[in-house]
């Protein structure tokens, strides 16, 4: 089987904000055409042409295609969406509205303007576009964004049809009450044709249109945070009931913490949740040194089977790995150097707007799937992630605010990560991190935390190959450990 047939992935922002740019436009030009013509089937070609979208760009943007709905996804937490992609989402499909609606009133030369029909009240509007907005955006929440294995809905093959069936729905139920917006796009595409049209605008019909789906959202996130588990911590918004409470694992004849939380100890165990297995991860290192120090640090992960034997390497040098089989096209490898890259901060929503003081790492190695990993490479059992010092006379006694961490780069969010403030003066010169092996159908992450001094003359550097008699007796007392997971 061929890696690069295989490989999943991220879509670059550009692609998303173009996918919801697109997907918006021929919803609102859809609604705005069905409206003109009359069409007796109006609301079912409105859910549909929802519906393939949902499907059709899913995969590239989530296919939101509605500011209430990114709103609501963003509102929920979970580091589902960045506040840029948030802002940025929105903007494409008010833009994507606009364009949708200037189509249709150049076909139609007229435009419709939403207001509320029959004898029905503005309160009556407002009531049932808040009611079937958040109906809309808790259904979105449920079938696309929930990630609890056990409780919840993904993967499945019916979000997009479940989230067209809510529109189409609400068409029926309420397009004759207040004309069905339930989007904040559809709303300003409506009200620019209208205006184009010449016909009179009320701001207060506006804001009602525009804002009212966003109340809906708010609603929608309000509801989903209490029954996913918001309140206990458990299913969405925890690890669930089998990670209620911190578990230990029996390991090399003493007992670590396998935690359930992110900030890691040394000696700390900390088991990758089964879904991002499936997910491409980044495992971002970051150091501080002073001005003046010309210290060239490098990462390197290290290959090991479960016998002590190294498979290969992958650094600056190879960012494929050092296999020759890898020399001529490094993306066959699932595990890759990334160099100097900014990994997202994983910090959720509200806190990404606050002020942060530098979260770069300065190297990083992205894993392209655990999942793809053990049925490609089944014999890459153990990654051990360490820091060299490439510079003979340098040492690690200047080294400052050192930190692993590791990224779920579906999403950006964070999965755990160890700090350590100070390396001790010790004329150090490499440094084993941590290492993410395979045991027990589980992929665990352990802290391992030991700085080691390299002997060379003055003119040399010490590499990973240095390192690997500690490294093979680390993979043999794991190897040699039964390894139980029982509750403290």
């Amino acid at each position: 089987m061929d890696w690069k047939e295989n490989r999943i992935l991220p879509h670059s922002s550009h692609a998303k904000y173009l996918s919801e740019f697109i997907g918006t436009f021929f919803l609102v030009f859809t609604v705005g055409c069905n409206v003109h013509t009359g069409g007796i089937g109006a609301a079912i070609s409105i859910g549909s042409i929802l519906a393939v979208m949902v499907y059709s760009l899913g995969s590239v943007s989530g296919a939101h295609l509605n500011p209430a709905v990114t709103l609501a996804i963003g509102l929920s937490g979970r580091g589902k969406i960045s506040a840029k992609d948030l802002l940025c989402y929105m903007v494409s499909q008010i833009c994507g509205g606009l364009v949708g609606a200037l189509t249709y009133f150049t076909i139609f030369n007229d435009a419709f303007l939403l207001s509320p029909l029959f004898n029905y009240s503005v309160a009556d509007t407002v009531v049932v576009e808040m009611l079937y907005s958040m109906a809309l955006c808790y259904v979105v929440l449920n079938v696309a964004t929930t990630e609890n294995a056990k409780q919840g809905n993904v993967p499945n093959d019916f979000f997009g049809i479940a989230i067209g069936l809510t529109v189409t729905s609400a068409a029926i139920t309420i397009g004759p009450i207040s004309g069905c917006s339930l989007n904040p796009a559809v709303s300003i595409g409506s009200f620019a044709a209208a205006a184009m049209a010449d016909h009179v605008l009320s701001t207060g019909m506006c804001f009602v249109y525009i804002f009212t789906p966003c109340f809906g959202a708010a609603l929608a996130t309000l509801f989903f945070y209490l029954v996913q588990g918001g309140l206990t911590d458990r299913f969405e918004y925890g690890l669930g009931p089998m990670y209620a409470s911190p578990r230990t694992v029996v390991m090399r004849n003493r007992r670590a913490t396998l935690t359930s939380g992110r900030n890691l100890r040394k000696g700390s165990v900390y088991e990758i949740p089964k879904e991002q297995e499936k997910h491409t991860l980044q495992i971002g290192i970051k150091w501080d040194v002073p001005d003046d120090s010309q210290a060239d640090i490098d990462v390197t992960c290290t290959k090991f089977n479960k016998d002590g034997r190294l498979q290969e390497a992958v650094y600056f040098a190879y960012s494929g790995g050092n296999l020759s089989s890898r020399e001529k096209n490094r993306q066959d490898s699932i595990v890759q150097h990334m160099g100097d890259n900014e990994t997202g901060s994983g910090r959720g929503l509200f806190r990404s707007l606050m002020p942060k003081k530098d979260d770069k790492d300065n190297e990083r190695i992205e894993i392209r799937q655990l999942a793809r990993l053990r049925e490609l490479e089944p014999s890459s059992q153990y990654l051990f992630f360490t820091l060299h010092v490439f510079s003979a006379r340098d040492t690690f006694a200047k080294l400052k605010h050192l930190r692993i961490r590791i990224m779920d780069a579906t999403d950006s969010t964070e999965i755990c990560r160890f700090d350590k403030e100070e390396m001790p003066d010790s004329g150090s010169n490499a440094f084993i991190l941590g290492v993410l092996y395979h045991k027990g159908g589980n992929w665990l992450f352990e802290v391992i935390d030991e700085v080691k001094s390299i002997k060379k003359p003055s003119y040399e550097h010490g590499t990973y190959r240095d390192l690997q008699p500690e490294l093979e007796a680390i993979v043999k007392a794991i190897e040699a450990s039964e390894l139980e997971l029982v509750q403290p």
